[in-house]
């Protein structure tokens, strides 16, 4: 099992460094081919694209937990009324969603014609997209077929940039609207002729009703994390405007890669992870190994991401998108916020699994509303003192550190109930961070005390110290979980041995 998971792991990882890798050069350009009241206007619009994306009430998630669990009982028949029953629902479910979107047009008349533009494409991207994420979501979890997976998100990553890139710098935010919405109907159409899901007639109301019964708990745990991960730019765009929320596009610029990259990861767990407490009758404790070892090695991970990021992003603004400098600090403020989203990427999906279960969800939802409440009053407190999206950008890291250390202790909780070895799992988790954060801090100082003025001797300097911490971190985790068990799928590709 574990080596199955590697193996998933490394598909989909090696695709997410490829798309992300692409996705950052993309965005780098088109940045500097729109300004960042244009910038701001799309990313206004993407908010709108992420919620449309929760029109399923959380029959995606059903169909993700039910399907590799009847697996695991071996109930074939179930699982095609469950697949073919989320199909014509979720469908029916955006079809409503476009209607939605054009009574709204109707009723309200929108004075900005890029809006209604951005509007329109949006409504018909959810139907592209549903299509694309039923097939993606069936793929994943019932074939566990993460090698298609991995290529067709590495085929979007491409066609993404031979397509948008040009249309940007012709036509700039419309370019990048009607590009965007191409690229969508060629990645669905890629889907519909790659996927082997075939619909079969297999509709039940009890299906319908099993699967939102599973997904729609999980509907409202992931509409919380979305909440929580969007609230800042809402607040952005609410008190300080569209060209504010530009600039703010630094802070999840190259973060936001990074924990994809990460993410993709975990997401490989989820359907073993839900086999396995179909096998062990629901026994949380059996979960450790995709607790303790994964999470150790995310923390580790994403600090020297992290760290990387601190002394490489200002670089990149300078040189590549210097208009966009006023969002330096906050991303600087921001970044670190990543961190607690990351060591929470399989916590999350024990968590949620052993609660629904039980019937105990409500507690994650607290949990969220806290975070949220805190992110929203922390946020409008610091706009109020003048910090702007800086001050928005440290609500929203301190909100994820709230959240991210809440959701872990109680998962961590529930899979190691002895409370001594609980304590030095979460002790483990943190150093790399802290380690980090003081030796970044320290790196700074010496800089500054040796080279006063900026200079290339001093960036070198820089990142020959942030080199020495990323080494010693990535000792630390060969010690603490053996990550070269995780990279050796990369050295075998890179480096074939004949037989």
């Amino acid at each position: 099992m574990r080596n199955k998971i590697i193996k998933d792991t490394f598909f989909l990882n090696t695709a997410s460094l490829l798309k992300q890798g692409l996705a950052v050069l993309q965005s780098l350009i088109v940045m500097r081919f729109l300004d960042p009241g244009a910038y701001g206007v799309w990313l206004s619009l993407n908010i709108v694209l992420t919620y449309a994306g929760y029109i399923n009430l959380g029959l995606e998630y059903g169909m993700g937990n039910l399907v590799p669990y009847y697996q695991g009982l071996d109930n074939t028949k179930r699982i095609l009324q469950i697949q073919d029953t989320v199909y014509v629902a979720w469908t029916a479910l955006a079809s409503l969603c476009v209607v939605g979107i054009g009574v709204y047009m109707m009723l309200i008349p929108l004075e900005s014609s890029l809006l209604k533009l951005g509007l329109i494409v949006i409504s018909i991207m959810v139907l592209f997209e549903q299509q694309i994420l039923f097939r993606a979501r069936w793929t994943a979890n019932a074939l566990k077929d993460f090698k298609l997976y991995s290529l067709l998100s590495v085929f979007r990553g491409l066609v993404s940039f031979i397509v948008i890139v040009p249309m940007a710098f012709f036509w700039k935010v419309e370019g990048l609207i009607f590009g965007t919405l191409m690229v969508s109907g060629v990645h669905m159409i890629a889907w519909i002729i790659k996927a082997s899901y075939s619909f079969q007639g297999q509709i039940s109301m009890d299906a319908l009703w099993e699967t939102l019964s599973i997904g729609f708990p999980i509907f409202i745990i992931v509409l919380g994390g979305s909440l929580i991960e969007t609230v800042d730019r809402v607040l952005i765009l609410k008190w300080l405007g569209p060209v504010q929320l530009g600039y703010y596009s630094l802070t999840s610029f190259g973060g936001n890669s990074l924990y994809g990259l990460l993410a993709q990861a975990g997401s490989a767990m989820g359907p073993h992870i839900i086999e396995d407490m179909g096998r062990s009758n629901n026994s949380p404790e059996a979960l450790e190994k995709y607790l303790v070892g994964p999470t150790i090695l995310f923390s580790g991970l994403i600090t020297i991401m992290i760290m990387g990021l601190i002394f490489v992003m200002p670089l990149l603004v300078q040189w590549v998108v210097p208009k966009y400098l006023p969002g330096l600090v906050a991303f600087y403020l921001f970044v670190p916020g990543f961190f607690f989203l990351s060591i929470i990427l399989t916590a999350n999906g024990i968590l949620y699994i052993y609660l629904i279960t039980r019937r105990t969800q409500r507690i994650a939802v607290y949990i969220q509303f806290a975070t949220i409440s805190i992110e929203v009053l922390a946020g409008i407190l610091f706009i109020r003192l003048g910090w702007g999206i800086a001050g928005v950008a440290l609500a929203s890291t301190l909100a994820y550190a709230f959240y991210g250390l809440m959701i872990l202790n109680l998962a961590a909780k529930y899979v190691l109930p002895d409370m001594q070895i609980r304590r030095f799992f979460i002790f483990r988790v943190m150093f790399p961070f802290v380690c980090a954060l003081l030796a970044t801090l320290l790196t700074f100082q010496v800089a500054n005390w040796l080279f006063p003025v900026a200079s290339l001797i001093k960036t070198i300097f820089q990142l020959v110290l942030y080199g020495l911490t990323a080494l010693s971190i990535l000792f630390w985790l060969e010690k603490n979980v053996g990550i070269l068990v995780y990279i050796r799928p990369w050295i075998n590709w890179l480096f074939p041995v004949s037989q």
